[in-house]
């Protein structure tokens, strides 16, 4: 069975970064806004081609798309070929989906009719779904920015962080796009001593993070934002039965 997390950040929070660790040879980038990847040797190891009549052929491992459409027969089409033993794709990334939902709402900015929001909802939940059933074995990462919502109560104010939704509120109220994922994390950056950066993943929740994750799939509250450990956890975690003592916060 595919694995898929969600990972949730702000722009310069290390999502993208956080796949500098992760082979090219079986690793496929979806980049809706069409960023070039931040870490050594991208330009060498991750390429798009292209066919002859324009189109991005699945042979590409950087796939510059913001159609929602796009992305969905693309995950099919990779389903497909990958069962067929044709491609060793065995893990995709979207980075950053939020993009592709923002296109589209460009798209329709002179459209009055309010179904149109019906069709924004419509085009992420659907996406999520051909995902949950891919049949091959591939492991989907899907990166978004945050919305930062202040809660206010009778005695505290909460800022919530919250997956940014282009399309408006009527995504959320249709389905939290948090609560169809089992794992989401929080990317951050955060400056220590002697003005060092430290970039991290939060894997719980509490105090308006978003993060969540099965107790003893991470052992710290926060990780090192590495792709290639996070889903090597969730195989030993979900694969091998594997558990980690929890620890404290760093």
């Amino acid at each position: 069975m595919n694995n898929y997390l969600l990972v949730i950040g702000p722009s310069g929070g290390g999502k993208t970064a956080a796949g500098a660790n992760l082979d090219p040879e079986t690793t496929v980038w979806i980049v809706p806004e069409k960023k070039e990847l931040p870490f050594p040797g991208s330009r060498k190891n991750y390429k798009t081609i292209y066919k002859e009549n324009g189109n991005v052929s699945l042979k590409s491992n950087f796939i510059p798309e913001n159609d929602m459409d796009g992305i969905k027969k693309m995950i099919e089409d990779f389903d497909t070929l990958v069962q067929a033993g044709k491609l060793k794709t065995k893990i995709i990334l979207i980075d950053t989906l939020t993009y592709a939902m923002l296109n589209s709402v460009i798209r329709e900015l002179a459209n009055d009719n309010w179904n149109k929001f019906v069709m924004f909802a419509d085009e992420f939940s659907s996406l999520i779904n051909i995902i949950k059933n891919v049949k091959s074995p591939i492991d989907f990462i899907i990166t978004s920015h945050v919305e930062l919502i202040e809660s206010k109560s009778t005695s505290d104010t909460t800022t919530l962080k919250k997956f940014k939704i282009p399309g408006g509120r009527f995504t959320k109220e249709k389905g939290e796009p948090e609560g169809l994922f089992t794992v989401v994390l929080y990317a951050e950056c955060i400056e220590r001593a002697e003005e060092k950066l430290e970039y991290r993943f939060r894997t719980q929740s509490g105090n308006g993070y978003p993060s969540k994750s099965p107790i003893g799939m991470f052992k710290d509250l926060y990780i090192p934002n590495d792709y290639d450990y996070v889903l090597k956890r969730f195989h030993e975690f979900y694969d091998e039965g594997i558990i980690e003592e929890n620890k404290k916060e760093l």
